[in-house]
Parts: C-alpha cells; structure tokens; sequence
C-alpha cells in the first residue's frame, strides 16, 4: 500500500495504479477509500470493467446495494465473469429486499397518519 500510495503521490498515477491500490485497500478492510480510488481509475479509463467490479464489493461491504449492484453490471457488461454475476445477483436481491421494506414501512407511516381510508 505504501509503495502503491507512493507512486500515486508522484503525480503519475493511471487507471490501472489506482485500481491496483483500490484491491488493496479493499483488502485491508477499508471499502471507503477503495471507492475512491476505483472512482478516480474510471474518471482515467471508463472502460475498465475491473473497477466498476471492485467498486461493486465495496460498496456491497457497506451495504449500498443499488449502487453495489449497479456497478456490478456496468463491470459485467465491460468484462463478464460467472463468479462477479453471482456477486451481482446478491446485490440486487438486497437492494430489492431493502426497497420493498422501505415501500412496506411508508405505506404503513401512511396508513397512521390517516392517508389510506
């Protein structure tokens, strides 16, 4: 990481460098700053399905399921892989789950403060 963020800090930082960093990061526990460093790599090369991909399990780690899932198939459309459309698949099951809660719990507020006769 240090060597990594080294190279960064020199000015010469690519996509690749930062998505490099942003493996590393994401190994270390710390899905925030892989974010951003997936999000700085896609700013340099939109194309590289690898970040959207990676971005996808960060923010799947912060549980961020739309955004997770919606990066997800950016990253499958760019470079399909059969172990990342399982990720992808969690991550919209979650987010469908999450949201149907959320339809559930303001149908629910609404029928108490008297909208639903």
């Amino acid at each position: 990481l240090d060597r990594l963020s080294a190279a960064v800090a020199l000015g010469c930082a690519g996509a690749l460098l930062y998505r490099r960093r942003a493996q590393v990061l994401l190994k270390l526990g710390r899905p925030r700053a892989t974010i951003q460093d997936c999000t700085r790599a896609l700013g340099a090369n939109p194309g590289l399905g690898g970040a959207y991909k990676l971005r996808g399990r960060a923010r799947a780690r912060l549980e961020q399921w739309e955004e997770a899932h919606l990066d997800f198939q950016e990253g499958l459309r760019l470079d399909f892989d059969e172990a990342c459309q399982d990720e992808a698949d969690a991550a919209k099951a979650k987010f469908e789950e999450q949201r149907a809660a959320q339809e559930l719990a303001s149908g629910q507020l609404w029928e108490i403060v008297g909208g639903a006769d």
